[in-house]
């Protein structure tokens, strides 16, 4: 398991937050992920084998956000 906070670029609004919450929960492999439209922060847990950092990073940008940083 992987557990890895995204800093997020161009996340408008906290409706758009929790939607984005919910596609990136709902990724095969994610056991957990916590948006914070606060601080424009993500919080995962996910299986490196089941899903990828290119299919966060796609489901990220289909929102019109970017990830901007891993920390």
């Amino acid at each position: 398991m992987t557990r890895e906070t995204l800093l997020l670029k161009n996340l408008n609004c906290p409706s758009c937050a929790a939607s984005l919450q919910r596609a990136l929960a709902n990724l095969k492999g994610v056991r957990k992920a916590e948006v914070a439209f606060a601080t424009g922060t993500v919080e995962l847990v996910y299986d490196e084998q089941a899903v990828t950092a290119s299919d966060i990073d796609r489901t990220v940008a289909s929102f019109g956000a970017v990830v901007a940083a891993r920390l």
